[in-house]
């Protein structure tokens, strides 16, 4: 009798059931609703806290709907691998989040691979998809930025990277589509500022514009170009009377801009350097 009680509770146990697949996962916080991976991720108001959990949620060719920006510590790889075209993009609605989508400082070191990360259009802020104080980005193979549109002017509309930041581009990767709105000052597609270094090693940079660098602007910091493609992007003028810079690639030691009294000047005066010793532009 004792042995047939015993076996009971372990004859019913039965497997955790497989999670759903969604073709919309929402991810992230917001000022009224709290993330959590026990939530089933298939509404805003049910979102989940961690990206893993939202791509072991998400259906081939689906979307993960970002509510807040994703902000990594420590190494970390972005994937949706094996998830088709997939892709994250900002969760978007009147007076909702419309900001980066993601946020690297400090130590972090992010990879991005088999990931497309989708501006979401037109910003209603000066909002880059990437903003970095710090740390390091790799763009790996199918690792895509696009779609951004900044109209109230941007430091770098799909990469915004100050104070030693660094970047890494390599082959299968790409930037491409994102623009700053014409007549607003747009300063390059990626902005690097204030002692950063990136090194274009692969990939394609591509269909974008912006005022200063259609493709890069370089202020006070490095790029290297080893390998990869620079092709069809385009400046537009700051105003009507004003002036636009570099179609491809814009290089400058410092640039002086009106900023708030009393506020602390962002860009700081350095050296600048372009290095090419292999690609296309």
């Amino acid at each position: 009798m004792v042995l047939a009680a015993l076996a009971c509770p372990i004859a019913a146990r039965a497997e955790d059931p497989a999670p759903a697949s969604l073709s919309t996962v929402y991810l992230g916080s917001t000022a009224n609703v709290e993330a959590s991976d026990q939530n089933d991720g298939a509404t805003g108001q049910t979102p989940v806290a961690t990206f893993d959990r939202a791509r072991d949620l998400l259906a081939n060719d689906g979307t993960i709907v970002l509510l807040s920006p994703l902000r990594p510590q420590g190494e970390v790889t972005y994937s949706l691998e094996g998830k088709g075209s997939a892709k994250v993009v900002p969760y978007r609605h009147e007076g909702g989040f419309a900001g980066s989508l993601l946020f690297i400082s400090g130590d972090a070191d992010v990879t991005l691979e088999h990931i497309i990360v989708d501006g979401g259009g037109a910003s209603d802020t000066m909002d880059s998809t990437v903003n970095m104080e710090g740390g390091s980005l790799t763009l790996g193979d199918g690792a895509v930025l696009q779609n951004r549109s900044c109209n109230k002017g941007a430091f770098g509309i799909a990469i915004e990277a100050m104070n030693g930041s660094q970047i890494t581009m390599l082959d299968g990767s790409a930037i491409r589509g994102n623009h700053g709105e014409d007549h607003k000052v747009a300063y390059g597609t990626v902005f690097i500022a204030n002692g950063c270094v990136f090194d274009m090693k692969g990939g394609v940079i591509e269909d974008n514009s912006a005022s200063r660098g259609g493709a890069v602007a370089v202020v006070s910091s490095t790029m290297n170009m080893s390998g990869g493609t620079i092709q069809n992007n385009a400046v537009h003028r700051e105003s009507s009377q004003g002036a636009a810079y570099g179609g491809a690639i814009y290089v400058s030691n410092y640039e002086e801009y009106t900023i708030a009294v009393g506020s602390q000047q962002p860009i700081e005066c350095g050296d600048s350097k372009f290095v090419m010793t292999g690609g296309t532009i």
